[in-house]
């Protein structure tokens, strides 16, 4: 299958040290763009470390992946590759960098997702192409709102999932 890849863009009027502490809160920034919520096993690895793996209920069925390491650059980048197991998707690599700007900080958010089949995706690029999009400029105008004081909280409040509130989210 064919990756998707998709990038987005916003111009935050904060220095990246302002914004890196709200972007990288990737439980609360997952959580104020509406994924989740999940839980996650860890088994020791052999040569080291641990397996991750997460576990997702969306749309009635069992999304299982492995998380693989983050890649962390403080107050410039971070990524992490999912490597599924079921659903949509074959793998998902997010990517979040922050540049300075003259006018603060260009934020820039990638997503290259590799679809299980046809079918899954056309889903994926309305998904992805259209609610994740939505979702995305939803928080990060939220937190350059907070960020220059239009706003009291960081994060716009979270979508809501019957049956899975988040105080029962597990990491």
């Amino acid at each position: 299958m064919k990756t998707l890849h998709y990038t987005w863009r916003w111009d935050i009027q904060a220095p990246p040290t302002d914004v890196w502490p709200l972007v990288c809160n990737t439980h609360a920034f997952n959580r104020a763009v509406g994924v989740g919520p999940w839980t996650f096993s860890e088994t020791p690895n052999a040569l080291g470390g641990s397996i991750r793996v997460g576990f997702l209920r969306s749309w009635g069925r069992l999304i299982t992946w492995d998380e693989t390491p983050f890649h962390w650059v403080e107050n410039r980048e971070f990524s992490v590759l999912r490597v599924y197991h079921s659903g949509p998707f074959l793998n998902v690599l997010t990517r979040l960098d922050l540049e300075p700007a003259n006018s603060g900080t260009t934020l820039t958010y990638t997503i290259d997702a590799v679809p299980r089949s046809r079918l899954w995706g056309l889903f994926a690029c309305y998904y992805i192409g259209v609610h994740t999009r939505r979702q995305l400029r939803k928080v990060f105008g939220h937190v350059a709102r907070y960020l220059v004081g239009g706003v009291k909280e960081a994060y716009p409040p979270p979508l809501a999932y019957p049956g899975a509130p988040w105080p029962g989210f597990a990491t």
